[in-house]
């Protein structure tokens, strides 16, 4: 009994080589009848009289996304497929397809896609190139390769560091412009994300991506571009901790200066202040954007650093009067020291005298004695003066009034989001 049915095992294995065996040999021959006669250098035409190829796109990660450099890189599937009458084939019992080796692929028509805007790109190898070529029984041509594109991308840094960007790769053929020739995605969407796509990019968030279409004229006739848009979202949590509230405290610590301590210590820390936001900014202009224009970041450390240059201003412009004004009323409390020992006390009314005015002192019935401090109120020095003392509540009220203009304007501007996107969740 044993042996009965280890002979039966046996002959089924066998069958099964055999049968491996058997598809094998049929596929090589068939392979080889393919590419008999085929001549890559002419174009394939379908039984209408054009060429359609189509192409859809699998995500794998989106990373590198430099505002300084204006550019990004996408690591994806790219995916082309085309109809072939001259690779027909009678289908061969249990294969669906044939794949084609990479010497066969050679021999035989492929498209010249390119990107338009690409800066770089590479085909992955290990050991061999990771790309297949199938072939159905209807001609029907399936190649797919891995490929990593950096891209560039025209950024708008207007709203920095809450900044959205919209950057893309146009596909199109390189030599085959005009009738006869059809290039589009191969559905509605034409691609789509990994599944377990992990956007590895630090400073932005992929959010969305869509497809597009568009035909461009040009004297040799009409090109189709097919285009592949990503959203990108900056991480901004890291600007608010690392420069808003710091440039925030700086200029909160300027307005103390203005309401508390001796004039001379109030300077002092002012300049102190002033002299660390300075610092501040240096250091972090070595890694902001180098654009031709102001960023939203631009402007708040601007004013905040215009702040608190002018509470040291003011505080240095009273220091300064103070210390002037201390020395003429020394010196005038030695004239007045003189001239009432000259004066008889009687005739003195020191409950009428001003020593913070034209100084009055006047004797009853029309005798009078002047005493000139050498400064007078009401002047417009001492107008100007007044205006910056009264500015000490102006400072505060106006950074105030800024903030909210700023964050009002910066928050809406900057949460736009494009039509026809199709968002996408990735793993942080």
């Amino acid at each position: 009994m044993k042996l009965i049915v280890f002979l039966f095992i046996g002959i089924f294995l066998n069958n099964g080589y055999y049968a491996q065996i058997t598809n094998g040999t049929a596929m090589s021959r068939t392979i080889d009848n393919l590419f008999k006669n085929y001549d890559k250098r002419i174009r394939p035409i379908n039984s209408n009289g054009t060429l359609d190829l189509a192409i859809n796109c699998l995500i794998l990660d989106v990373f590198n996304v430099d505002e300084a450099k204006h550019e990004f890189t996408v690591n994806m599937y790219l995916r082309h497929h085309w109809q072939d009458s001259r690779l027909k084939y009678t289908p061969i019992p249990g294969t669906k397809f044939i794949l084609l080796d990479a010497d066969h692929v050679q021999q035989m028509w492929t498209p010249d896609t390119f990107i338009q805007n690409e800066r770089s790109a590479i085909r992955h190898s290990i050991g061999t190139l990771q790309e297949y070529t199938k072939i159905l029984p209807n001609g029907r041509i399936l190649q797919s390769a891995r490929i990593t594109v950096t891209a560039s991308c025209r950024m708008n840094l207007g709203y920095f560091p809450f900044d959205r960007q919209l950057c893309g790769l146009e596909l199109a053929s390189y030599s085959n412009i005009g009738p006869g020739y059809t290039f589009s995605w191969t559905s509605d969407i034409g691609a789509a994300v990994s599944e377990d796509l992990s956007s590895s990019s630090l400073k932005f968030r992929f959010t969305g991506f869509r497809t597009t279409t568009k035909t461009l004229t040009y004297p040799s006739g009409n090109q189709t571009r097919l285009g592949l848009e990503f959203f990108f979202a900056r991480h901004s949590i890291r600007y608010l901790q690392d420069v808003y509230f710091p440039m925030f405290v700086l200029t909160v610590i300027a307005f103390c200066t203005l309401y508390s301590g001796t004039i001379l210590t109030r300077l002092q820390l002012g300049i102190f202040v002033t002299v660390t936001t300075v610092l501040f900014m240096n250091l972090n202009a070595s890694w902001m954007p180098h654009v031709s224009y102001q960023t939203a970041l631009d402007v708040f450390i601007f004013v905040s650093a215009l702040t608190t240059f002018t509470t040291v201003l003011v505080n240095f412009v009273v220091y300064n009067f103070q210390k002037s004004s201390g020395s003429k009323l020394k010196q005038q409390g030695v004239r007045m020291t003189q001239l009432s020992k000259e004066i008889p006390e009687d005739l003195i009314d020191y409950d009428r005298c001003n020593t913070m005015t034209e100084s009055l002192c006047e004797a009853p019935e029309g005798q009078r004695f002047k005493f000139d401090f050498g400064f007078k109120f009401g002047t417009k020095a001492d107008t100007t003066l007044s205006l910056i003392c009264k500015s000490k509540g102006y400072l505060p009220v106006f950074y105030l009034c800024f903030n909210i203009i700023y964050w009002m304007v910066v928050l809406i501007g900057s949460s736009w989001y494009p039509e026809g996107f199709l968002a996408v969740e990735t793993q942080e």
